[in-house]
């Protein structure tokens, strides 16, 4: 912020689009509102219907629906929330600042692990997804499995909430394959029109928990996609009998349909789709009225996300709409349903595109929006740094980050962010340590790598964070070494990496792990290792105690138990096997917001035992090696990565960092520290 009571945002300017201005002023929280410093602000196509259709304001116009961040300050009445607490929420304007209002009741908790890029694509789909499918003039469905907001708050407790549900939902209703529920205990069908869309996967999860069946089109591309947000059947969009294909499918009966894209193609077909007995259209936009009346048994209409604050909509034409306090009502009880789900792990993001370069990027990344450039994505803009300050280099197609997976040759699917650089050439795995999922330290490394033209990937290792296996959050360094096969595997596959230019980064435990996949993997052409762990035995005088532990561990998972955990960083900041991590090491994980479960398996230090990277040292050569040793290190000593760094064979580079502790160096301004890796990187792959 420039002052006390002013802060940079995004207004709207006479041209149609967005302008920076550094001195809005900051807004204070009525009651029920909140004051949240802005972390990371989603783009909606609506944020651009509200410039095109002019918005009626006496004052200049902020936008941004979708956002998340860290409550500053709470108004009167707020009891959930405090100052402190990390928040998603969608508003009608108000997210593209340092500092926006939030509403109480339209507003969740982030839930431990989920990050502020994903938590703030998250707010707009609950709200206007949630308005479609329940609540009049939507689908108004009935929520299933106990969920039905007539008698229900988002927390379990009784209400006296009521949808109107007494439209004959659940007496005698077909449930989309022509039986009535009374008779056959399938649920209730419902068609989703791009489903590959944001709108389209947050629906699909919706109906799912809310005990229907949904069936989606998409391209056929994005089927597994689709698939993994729960749709049943996929159909192709493109195809000419795609409305006849699934009027088959669902036996000439489907009745419900929320279109996501809504054109005249889109709504074409779900008339098609919609079976003989007629139905209900809903669509997120506009309907076509050349095709609206084309059926006279089918009810078609529309919701916009404004509604929901249960005031008018002060648009112009077709988006002026009047106030509807009921849509308000409906929103404050179904995001405490939301917030429910989200800390059960049942409400996942969109694949999401992050965009750099902060509240400036927004207008750019609107206009790719009208022009229909951003596909399968969902544009997210951080607002702050992480613990690096690093120099931007820009290259024109660069500044992305794509959601990628990839499978192990034991068949568990791994998932990472794939930073593609601008050009055809070297690519990069970066890892950021033991116990340490993706968003830990290096995305700004990979970021960093592929502004100088190295296309990066980073990902969670096999039971961590979004990655597949059991039991979650254990380690094997054998195993962990072959994901880095594995990944090596993918990554050479990609249009834009050279093959024979491939290199590894580890940080900590992984500069150790990176070495071995080094002198194993003749794939690999450059290897970095900052500040490599090397002795993984820890204190002999607690190796014989974990090992005890270990073994009734093995007993206790063969008679079915679950498998014992230990703390990853003890409350005095040592780790179990002894060496310090540094008391404040989780307060700073915590301060970061990095998603670290503070707990491992007792069987990880068991594996820890039995590796020793010294016996593979010597075999990293003749791959070129560099190794990264902060001065002042403690819990990976400088002495033993020296003595490592000796062992290996030419060509290396050694580069000390003068005063530095393990992680210090990763905090300030660290370009020369990277500087001094891309020289190193350039003259081994020779680019």
């Amino acid at each position: 912020m420039s002052s006390a009571s002013t802060m940079k945002a995004m207004v709207s300017n006479a041209s149609g689009g967005y302008c920076l201005s550094s001195a809005m002023p900051q807004p204070s929280p009525k009651p029920g509102m909140m004051l949240v410093r802005v972390e990371a602000v989603a783009l909606n196509p609506y944020d651009t219907k509200v410039i095109e259709y002019g918005i009626i304001s006496p004052e200049p116009y902020v936008g941004g629906c979708d956002f998340a961040g860290v409550v500053v300050a709470a108004g009167p009445g707020v009891t959930r929330f405090q100052p402190g607490d990390s928040v998603l929420s969608m508003h009608t304007r108000g997210g593209f600042a340092e500092y926006a209002l939030a509403f109480e009741d339209m507003s969740c908790h982030i839930p431990k692990g989920m990050s502020y890029n994903e938590a703030c694509s998250l707010g707009l789909g609950i709200g206007i997804s949630g308005l479609a499918l329940f609540q009049q003039p939507g689908l108004n469905l009935p929520l299933q499995h106990g969920h039905d907001l007539s008698n229900m708050d988002g927390d379990g407790r009784r209400n006296g909430y009521t949808n109107g549900h007494t439209n004959g939902h659940t007496n005698g209703s077909t449930n989309g394959h022509g039986k009535s529920e009374e008779g056959y205990k399938d649920p209730i069908t419902v068609l989703v029109a791009g489903g590959a869309s944001a709108s389209g996967t947050m629906a699909t999860q919706l109906l799912k928990l809310a005990g229907y069946n949904p069936i989606v089109t998409c391209s056929p591309a994005n089927n597994s996609l689709c698939e993994s947000f729960g749709a049943s059947a996929c159909f192709d969009y493109n195809s000419p009998t795609c409305g006849a294909d699934i009027r088959l499918h669902t036996d000439n009966s489907l009745a419900y349909v929320v279109d996501c894209v809504t054109n005249v193609a889109t709504m074409t077909m779900c008339y098609e789709a919609i079976g003989t007995q007629g139905g209900t259209y809903i669509a997120l936009d506009a309907t076509a009225n050349t095709v609206k009346y084309t059926r006279r048994d089918v009810r078609a209409d529309w919701v916009m996300a404004n509604t929901l604050l249960g005031e008018p909509c002060k648009l112009d034409g077709v988006y002026g709409r009047p106030s509807a306090p009921e849509h308000r009502e409906f929103a404050s009880h179904f995001f405490r349903l939301a917030e429910r789900w989200l800390a059960e792990g049942k409400i996942r993001n969109h694949p999401l595109e992050i965009r750099t370069g902060g509240l400036e990027s927004v207008d750019s990344g609107l206009q790719d929006l009208r022009d229909g450039i951003v596909r399968g994505k969902k544009l997210v803009v951080p607002l702050v740094k992480t613990c690096f300050t690093l120099k931007k280099v820009s290259y024109a197609n660069s500044m992305s980050r794509l959601d990628v997976t990839f499978k192990t040759l034991d068949g568990l699917t791994l998932s990472g962010w794939l930073y593609p650089a601008a050009q055809y050439g070297p690519g990069i795995i970066v890892s950021p340590g033991f116990n340490m999922p993706r968003e830990a330290f290096v995305p700004d490394i990979a970021q960093w790598y592929q502004n100088h033209g190295i296309t990066a990937l980073i990902f969670d290792t096999r039971t961590y964070g979004l990655s597949e296996g059991l039991p979650r959050q254990e380690t094997s360094a054998r195993k962990r070494v072959e994901d880095f096969h594995d990944a090596v595997t993918y990554l050479s596959k990609h249009e834009l990496v050279d093959p024979q230019k491939i290199a590894l980064w580890g940080l900590c435990f992984d500069g150790n792990m990176c070495l071995a996949a080094t002198a194993l993997d003749p794939r690999v052409h450059a290897v970095v290792a900052v500040a490599p762990v090397i002795d993984l035995h820890g204190f002999p005088e607690r190796r014989r105690a974990i090992l005890e532990l270990a073994m009734q561990d093995r007993e206790a998972q063969m008679a079915g138990e679950e498998p014992i955990y230990l703390p990853y960083v003890n409350e005095d900041g040592t780790v179990p096997l002894g060496p310090s991590m540094g008391s404040d090491f989780w307060p700073m994980m915590t301060r970061l917001k990095i998603p670290v479960e503070n707990r491992v398996t007792v069987q990880t230090f068991y594996n820890a035992f039995s590796w020793d990277i010294m016996t593979l040292i010597p075999y990293v050569s003749p791959t070129p090696a560099m190794m990264v040793t902060p001065e002042n290190d403690i819990e990976c000593p400088a002495a033993e990565q020296i003595a490592a760094f000796e062992k290996m064979g030419e060509p290396k580079t050694f580069h000390l960092l003068p005063g530095k502790g393990h992680l210090d160096w990763a905090f300030g301004d660290v370009d020369s520290v990277m500087e001094k890796q891309l020289e190193f990187l350039k003259g081994a792959l020779n680019f």
